[in-house]
């Protein structure tokens, strides 16, 4: 008689799961949206829309600390968004050297429109944990936590 192999452990199934979300993960990023915008946008660009909505006369190398990137990087998205008419880039009126980077009215809108959906995704963890949410969202941080951490440990694991 054939031993039939039992489930796998714990461990492998968390390792399966873990590549299940990160399929849904890039799959969800890959998605662009127009955001009101009359463009399709993708996650970055929208990001770098919000940076600078959120702070007025931001310049180059600021955007570029605020989104976590080099400032080379900031400057390739800047030009897409300016070639997309949905930022604009003018002399600092202190200086007149420095740039700062401000929306356009296209590019308010897509701010705009960011922020609404940001706040129907808090509305759905709101609806999804219903009462005693608390504890459960703070419980829920701390497993996407982990599984930030092990994600990291499986890229640094197969990098080689």
């Amino acid at each position: 008689m054939t031993e039939q192999p039992g489930p796998a452990p714990a461990e492998e199934q968390l390792v399966l799961l873990l590549g299940d979300l990160m399929e849904s993960l890039v799959a969800a990023d890959a998605q662009p949206m127009d955001f009101d915008t009359g463009h399709i946008l993708h996650r970055a660009e929208i990001h770098t829309i919000a940076a600078i909505g959120e702070r007025t006369g931001l310049n180059l190398t600021q955007l570029a600390e605020d989104l976590g990137v080099t400032k080379g990087a900031a400057s390739q998205m800047i030009a897409r968004l300016v070639k997309k008419g949905l930022v604009s880039k003018t002399a600092a009126p202190e200086t007149r050297r420095e740039v700062v980077l401000e929306l356009s009215e296209a590019g308010w809108r897509g701010y705009r429109a960011h922020r609404r959906l940001h706040a129907r995704m808090v509305a759905a963890v709101h609806a999804y944990y219903g009462a005693g949410r608390q504890g459960r969202v703070g419980q829920a941080i701390g497993v996407v936590r982990d599984l930030i951490g092990l994600v990291e440990l499986y890229r640094a694991n197969t990098s080689d």
